[in-house]
């Protein structure tokens, strides 16, 4: 096999995988060529095929190479069958040396990727816990969105035990936005619920007298594909008990 130096000077050499069958060994090793050391030792010369002087820098041998480095072969310290000495070709490892920045790379477009699929999700609400309607009721049909239905809700300082679900089986988010319907205010409003699951504890983002309050609990819904994307929702006509 064959390598080229610096200067284009092609040099043959014995690969790695051949060491054996030459029967070279650490202790054959008089240096290193086609690598940086501290101060050279030596230089190895060959007369090319156009009769045209050639030459390598000897570095002494470096027992532990580093991480970046490998050896690529031997080249014999002196021409001839008798020759018992070798110099070692020490090359940088093109996959190592592109490690760190493929690492780095990785990195990088992990953290985009995160961001941008962080981005991405919707935003459920946190209060929201699996939730199953009484008698294990759930939608059956996936073409159909099974829509809860109340008619009165009432809120103490301790909240509202109404309980806002999302039937299991659903294709969509809901979210539940009460507003009063004197005044078009939006006095509460969740956050997405999945399907399974319910908000059971709720209070309200506006502080209201206590009293009876004609309201509209919008069932707003998404599609679980695209959170974006509004799908059939549903409307429900109200009384308010604030106490």
């Amino acid at each position: 096999m064959n390598i080229k130096d610096k200067k284009g000077s092609v040099w043959e050499y014995i690969p790695v995988r051949s060491a054996s069958e030459y029967g070279i060994l650490p202790q054959n090793i008089m240096g290193d060529v086609m690598r940086k050391g501290s101060s050279p030792i030596g230089t190895l010369t060959r007369t090319d095929e156009e009769g045209n002087m050639k030459s390598l820098t000897i570095y002494p041998f470096k027992e532990k190479l580093s991480f970046f480095e490998k050896v690529t072969g031997y080249i014999p310290h002196e021409e001839g069958e008798d020759n018992k000495e070798y110099v070692r070709i020490v090359r940088r490892s093109v996959p190592k040396t592109l490690l760190p920045i493929i690492l780095l790379l990785v990195v990088i477009t992990g953290g985009i990727a995160f961001y941008i699929l962080r981005d991405r999700r919707p935003e459920l609400d946190d209060s929201a816990v699996a939730y199953t309607l009484p008698g294990g009721t759930a939608n059956t049909d996936p073409t159909k969105l099974m829509m809860p239905y109340m008619t009165e809700l009432t809120v103490t300082d301790g909240g509202s035990a109404n309980v806002l679900v999302n039937p299991d089986g659903n294709q969509s988010y809901f979210r539940y936005v009460l507003v009063l319907n004197d005044s078009e205010e939006a006095v509460y409003q969740s956050g997405l619920i999945e399907p399974g699951t319910a908000i059971t504890d709720w209070e309200l983002d506006t502080e209201l007298e206590p009293g009876d309050y004609e309201a509209t609990m919008r069932i707003e819904t998404f599609s679980l594909e695209d959170y974006e994307e509004s799908t059939n929702g549903g409307n429900m006509e109200v009384i308010l008990h604030v106490e």
